[in-house]
């Protein structure tokens, strides 16, 4: 969060989401965790050579602050993805 904040001063991990604007992370200690599974918020699976390969988006969207549901303003989205290997644990 200390970068993203270096980019869009005054960004609230609240108003970062996975996919859909329901995931949404929690801050601890400056880093912005997500706990939902490999298979949920939207994000997509595909099988790529050994690997499974996850896809989905960060999106930073300023909502308004007595509606939480209507979206004001999107500020960035960022392409992310985790590879994992088959036969292979992750977490």
């Amino acid at each position: 969060m200390n970068r993203l904040r270096l980019a869009a001063p005054g960004a609230l991990s609240s108003d970062i989401y996975l996919g859909e604007n329901s995931c949404t992370g929690t801050e601890e200690w400056g880093i912005l965790h997500f706990r939902q599974g490999l298979r949920q918020c939207l994000t997509s699976e595909t099988q790529r050579y050994n690997a499974l390969v996850y896809a989905n988006e960060l999106v930073y969207a300023e909502h308004d602050p007595v509606y939480s549901y209507i979206i004001r303003n999107y500020n960035w989205t960022v392409g992310v993805e985790c590879d994992v290997q088959r036969n292979e644990t992750s977490s």
